[in-house]
């Protein structure tokens, strides 16, 4: 008899295949003496759309929702149902008696797992390949210690009960939107709350209203110091009351007045999780999210150099520090040599800012594995992404950085300058980081010799005026932050306290939520810079206000949490999202909010003659599109990427999907829209 293993992806079972020796090679699987492995294509099976509930949900109307169906079905995606029939033949063998899954070790793999199973109707024992690393050894200790299905039936309740309150308030709460309002329109339970959050911070910088301001220098003999006020503020609010100091301190002597000497310890930074890779991804190397995340996967699946990428913990469990000696030693021969070999002499005593079991879940931080690396094999991108990955590594293991912080305070003609310096002692992880981000103000040759009394001349001073700044938009690394960290938008110090940790989505689901958003045309770039576009803000005003806030989803991400653990029913969250979608959906139906996006110098689509949006979406490429739903005429960097449709006549109900709704679906509805906006300007 034999066993059947079940991968995620090709490139993964055809490496699992390799090590299990399965040598025969078939279409859609490999078969040794032992094993049978097989592959899924990502998911080969998701959620049945409404029609299969009911034929009535072919046409998108108000009075057909909310849709409830009591028990979710599933059904085969199209696009993949010749590997989905082969995976499930090879389930009916004879001689297959169990079955291992294999796909990747978290929540989101043991749903593409478990459907499979459920639709294939698969009945016989299951185990459980739980992995971190996709090396050879990895491989074989993994199989050699298998674990029970059994003991991640909660995991798989939890990404499927996730599944559902997507599918649940996401096609209820999208189809009354767009019913609604005559136009593509939607929401989820992560993208809209991460919307709102752009949208909030491109209200605060409309409404900013910047002030000039004045700050003073003055070169003490050669030390720079800066003008003070009496509550430490540098700003000087007017540009006489500047030169009125600069006058009076000129040509005359300061004298010290205080000299303060603290001894800093700077603690290495955690090791990498995913978001923070991200983050760190964006601001170093201008990578997106999603980039990151790509790349990532590369060097995690291909080079097997890193171990599991979609992790949400920077810390690492206590049976995985007797192998950091073999993911040093695999550093040798390549630029990091020199820096492995110190931390190998080092040989720093291990604290829980670095191992801490509490802290790892499905899996620890990403770090590298054992696996000797060739750099001349990675891309641009797979050199610089694993650059970031092994000295954050070898920085946790590298001892402490250590400095002197001196603070001198001097007084001119009655006004006080203030002077900082950094005098290092132990350079420690700032090696690897550079210490060019220890801030020492002017004074890098630091203030050895000065003490409290001496008397210093004013040589020369500089006066500059500024401008206060305007909130900053966010950027891909601090919108991942804020959604990481979504508690801070919350009032209720009690709530607040509850959903720390939790925060908007996982580290796996941010990057696509934000590729949703530029994808839907809700947000777009300018620069570096991600700011909501006239159609997103206009969308945060008709979305029910609990979608909006961060508090709703965090909560339910806290319940999914409950719910792998065990200590909570996945039939009491469904109950729940079924009760308030009903109220969610009453909500807009009853709601007198119209949606009037202000598009500025807006173009008419070629195809119907609608209002087009332009904004910077993907890539930073410049995109147009027709805002009519019957439509849906786009173009990217001048080229037609969707062609769009005259307007229809006929109809006034939906088609099964917004983009592909019937020519004859909308065309009264977007005309009396239309009329009654034209009415509404004349008044």
């Amino acid at each position: 008899m034999k066993t059947m293993v079940l991968a995620e992806k090709p490139s993964v079972g055809r490496e699992i295949a390799r090590v299990l020796g399965c040598f025969r090679r078939e279409h859609g699987y490999s078969e040794g003496s032992r094993y049978v492995v097989t592959w899924a294509l990502g998911h080969l099976v998701e959620l049945a759309q409404p029609a299969e509930y009911n034929p009535a949900y072919k046409r998108w109307s108000l009075a057909s929702l909310p849709m409830l169906p009591s028990e979710m079905k599933l059904q085969v995606i199209p696009q993949t149902k010749e590997q989905f029939a082969l995976v499930s033949s090879l389930m009916q063998r004879d001689d297959v008696n169990e079955l291992v899954i294999a796909t990747d070790a978290g929540r989101e793999g043991e749903l593409v797992a478990r459907w499979i199973m459920e639709k294939a109707a698969w009945s016989g024992p299951v185990k459980r390949l739980w992995i971190s690393s996709q090396t050879d050894s990895a491989i074989t200790e993994g199989f050699e210690n298998l674990r029970d299905g059994e003991a991640y039936v909660n995991l798989f309740r939890a990404a499927e009960s996730r599944a559902e309150a997507d599918w649940i308030v996401g096609m209820n709460v999208t189809r009354a939107l767009t019913c609604k309002h005559d136009t593509s329109l939607s929401a989820g339970r992560v993208q809209t709350p991460t919307l709102a959050i752009l949208v909030d911070r491109e209200d605060e910088v409309d409404a900013f209203s910047g002030k000039y301001y004045w700050t003073l220098r003055a070169d003490f003999d050669g030390i720079r110091g800066g003008w003070r006020d009496g509550e430490g503020s540098a700003r000087i609010p007017e540009e006489e009351q500047a030169q009125s100091i600069d006058q009076e301190i000129t040509g005359k002597q300061g004298r010290v007045v205080s000299l303060e000497r603290n001894e800093k310890i700077d603690t290495p930074p955690l090791a990498y999780d995913l978001t923070e890779l991200q983050r760190d991804g964006n601001v170093r190397l201008e990578f997106s999210a999603k980039k990151t995340l790509d790349v990532l996967q590369v060097l995690y699946e291909r080079h097997k150099i890193v171990t599991y990428p979609r992790t949400d913990s920077r810390y690492i469990s206590s049976d995985i520090v007797a192998t950091l000696p073999a993911r040093i030693m695999a550093l040798m021969g390549t630029p990091y040599a020199e820096a492995s070999k110190e931390v190998l002499k080092l040989n720093k005593p291990l604290d829980s800012r670095f191992v801490n079991d509490r802290k790892v879940t499905d899996h620890h931080a990403i770090i590298p594995t054992e696996q000797r690396v060739n750099m001349e094999k990675l891309s641009k991108d797979e050199r610089s992404l694993y650059d970031l990955i092994v000295k954050r590594f070898l920085e946790v293991l590298s001892p402490d950085c250590i400095y002197d912080s001196v603070k001198l305070t001097i007084e001119a003609a009655g006004h006080r300058f203030e002077a900082k310096s950094i005098e290092m002692k132990q350079i420690g992880w700032k090696q690897l980081a550079g210490a060019d981000d220890l801030d020492d103000e002017d004074n890098s040759s630091g203030l050895s010799g000065i003490k409290e009394g001496d008397l210093l001349l004013v040589r020369n001073t500089e006066i500059k005026r500024e401008l206060t700044r305007a909130p900053s938009r966010y950027t891909e690394a601090t919108l991942l932050s804020a959604m990481e960290h979504a508690g801070r938008f919350i009032d209720d110090s009690s709530l607040k306290r509850s959903i720390a940790g939790s925060g908007i989505g996982t580290s796996a689901t941010r990057a696509d939520i934000i590729e949703k958003l530029l994808g839907k045309y809700y947000i777009e770039r300018e620069g570096r810079y991600l700011k909501p576009t006239a159609k997103g803000r206009e969308l945060v005003k008709m979305v029910p206000g609990e979608l909006r806030s961060p508090e709703l989803t965090a909560r339910w991400e806290k319940r999914l949490a409950a719910i792998s653990d065990g200590s909570e029913s996945f039939r009491a969250f469904s109950e729940d999202i079924r009760r308030r979608t009903v109220e969610l959906v009453d909500e807009i139906k009853t709601s007198k909010i119209s949606f009037q996006p202000d598009y500025k110098d807006a173009k008419s689509c070629p195809a119907c003659g609608g209002q087009m949006i332009e904004v910077t979406g993907k890539e930073g490429k410049k995109a147009v599109a027709c805002q009519s739903l019957s439509c849906g005429y786009e173009e990217v960097d001048g080229k037609v990427t969707r062609q769009g449709r005259p307007k229809p006549q006929g109809r006034k109900d939906f088609g099964e999907d917004g983009s592909k709704a019937d020519t004859a679906t909308f065309a009264d509805l977007i005309k009396a829209s239309q009329e009654r906006k034209q009415r509404k300007r004349k008044k």
